[in-house]
């Protein structure tokens, strides 16, 4: 029953944050990369699941006119308690050598499950998310969620290429799909 509703978790989250159509990258160390039509082709990075059924999802917003440019997503499944417009005051560390950021996290909904939303304004926190071991969420005081970020290093890299490679096609489907099928670069094997 715990692989289910991880797997539901999951499906929800690549539709983040509104029902549209994703593209995938594809999986590097555990961690989704792909590409979301509502964000205007902005590329996110999806975690594997924690075993406390959190699940995070990191992504860009491809709007010149955009406030922010990142995002971040945080959910539980055991967090029956967030209604949909909530805003609740957050701090987020990274470890070793604490890095914080404080801000607001809004409850979004989706599907009936409800993740906490912080917009990211900082590009250092993507250098953070990167380098650092892991990532603590704190409210109140007191830690809700002290991930491992095992494996995002290279997530994130794939993550930057993704967008890279969005830019070039010139935000088209066609070309955007295109572009999704090549072989990478990467993969020495692959004809």
């Amino acid at each position: 029953m715990k692989y289910v509703i991880t797997f539901i978790c999951l499906l929800l989250l690549k539709t983040v944050p509104v029902q549209s159509k994703t593209y995938e990258w594809g999986q590097f160390n555990g961690w989704d990369v792909g590409v979301n039509e509502e964000t205007n082709f902005g590329c996110y990075v999806l975690s594997p699941n924690y075993e406390d059924g959190s699940i995070i999802k990191l992504g860009f917003i491809n709007h010149q006119d955009a406030e922010v440019n990142f995002y971040l997503y945080l959910g539980n499944l055991n967090w029956t308690s967030l209604r949909n417009g909530d805003v609740y005051s957050i701090e987020i560390n990274f470890f070793p050598f604490k890095s914080a950021y404080n801000g607001d996290a809004m409850v979004n909904s989706v599907e009936g499950h409800n993740f906490l939303l912080f917009n990211i304004d900082n590009e250092e926190f993507l250098d953070d998310f990167a380098n650092k071991d892991a990532i603590d969420f704190v409210y109140n005081g007191k830690s809700i969620a002290y991930l491992t970020l095992d494996g995002s290093y290279v997530a994130l890299r794939e993550f930057l290429s993704c967008q890279v490679a969005v830019a070039e096609s010139g935000i088209a489907n066609v070309a955007l799909e295109r572009k999704l099928k090549q072989k990478s670069s990467r993969d020495p094997f692959a004809n």
